[in-house]
């Protein structure tokens, strides 16, 4: 059987069984053979082109993977070999199951601090009340940040109020320094020097406590702590990353502002957008040419290609209809 009828029938089994399904509480399980599910800890690993895609072919159904456990042969269950060959049995050696929860997705689940964030937050003000919210147009959206970020107000005089939120938070042993007016904290960039006083970033305190590279994490309604292993984690693993290229040329270059399309891009793809880039500048000597890199993904739901390419698609006209007499897409 082509891998390609293989991939066809998880899809239509997830889609399916999604009618069954009614709400999280529900697993649907599915074993394959070492090496098939396509994710990293495969007992067998193998090219992600050569795999079944199940987490992928899941999100059809509206499904993310859940955990991931060793096949345990049932009592009751018998190989029946290969298109019924039974001296071609299945080899079950390194078998995995893959177990799914229903999770449909909620483009605008980032747009407010999740419960653990906010208590990260309230902890800290219980040591110091100088905190302020900085305005959505000063947001680093290279560094996946989200509206709104919050900053610690300290006094350069009183930088040792920074080691004492360290130890009592973060519990980490810190190398704090100023470079070019930035604050590091073991190679962490957490803040920035600016007018006498260092502007610490909370979710930055908060990234080095729990160790996440995605600032999602911080306004995810899933998002849970484990205080044991110090890790911030949801219910879904190796969620599918559609990646998408956008050009355009320039037709005003004084009206043109990378804000307007990180702007419209964040309002429409919310929790979905992972990150945005540009990756390419052309120019013909009349007119300029930009192409941006939009990286789609969902850290807590589920999100098929069919979607990601949809929302791309709904993207692109949000672009043209906006910005048509400064830019026109290639």
């Amino acid at each position: 059987m082509k891998i390609d009828a293989n991939r066809k029938l998880l899809r239509e089994f997830f889609e399916s069984v999604s009618f069954l399904c009614l709400d999280e509480r529900t697993n649907v399980c599915v074993t394959l053979c070492a090496g098939q599910g396509g994710i990293p800890t495969d007992t067998k690993q193998r090219k992600f082109s050569d795999s079944w895609q199940v987490v992928n072919l899941a999100t059809y159904g509206n499904f993310i993977l859940h955990s991931v456990e060793p096949f345990k042969f049932l009592t009751k269950y018998s190989p029946s070999g290969f298109r019924g060959d039974s001296l071609k049995k299945f080899n079950i050696e390194g078998a995995l199951t893959y177990i799914f929860i229903k999770r449909r997705l909620h483009i605008h689940s980032c747009l407010s601090l999740n419960s653990v964030f906010n208590n990260f937050l309230e902890r800290v003000k219980s040591i110091s009340t100088n905190i302020e919210s900085v305005k959505e147009d000063e947001i680093d959206f290279s560094q996946n940040l989200y509206p709104n970020e919050y900053y610690l107000i300290i006094e350069q005089s009183n930088i040792d109020l920074l080691f004492k939120i360290i130890n009592i938070l973060v519990k980490k042993k810190s190398c704090i320094e100023i470079k070019n007016n930035l604050v590091v904290i073991n190679d962490l960039v957490i803040g920035k020097f600016n007018n006498s006083n260092l502007h610490i970033s909370i979710s930055k305190l908060f990234k080095m406590k729990y160790n996440f590279s995605d600032y999602r994490f911080l306004k995810s309604i899933y998002a849970r702590i484990d205080e044991r292993e110090a890790l911030i984690t949801t219910d879904s693993y190796f969620s599918p990353v559609y990646q998408h290229d956008i050009s355009f040329w320039i037709l005003d270059e004084e009206k043109w502002s990378e804000k307007f399309l990180i702007d419209i891009t964040f309002t429409l793809l919310g929790s979905v957008l992972k990150s945005i880039k540009l990756i390419d500048i052309f120019s013909d000597f009349r007119r300029t040419s930009h192409c941006y890199r939009i990286v789609h993904q969902s850290i807590d739901c589920s999100l098929s290609k069919y979607e990601s390419n949809n929302l791309q698609l709904l993207l692109r006209n949000k672009i043209s209809s906006r910005f048509k007499e400064i830019i026109t897409l290639r």
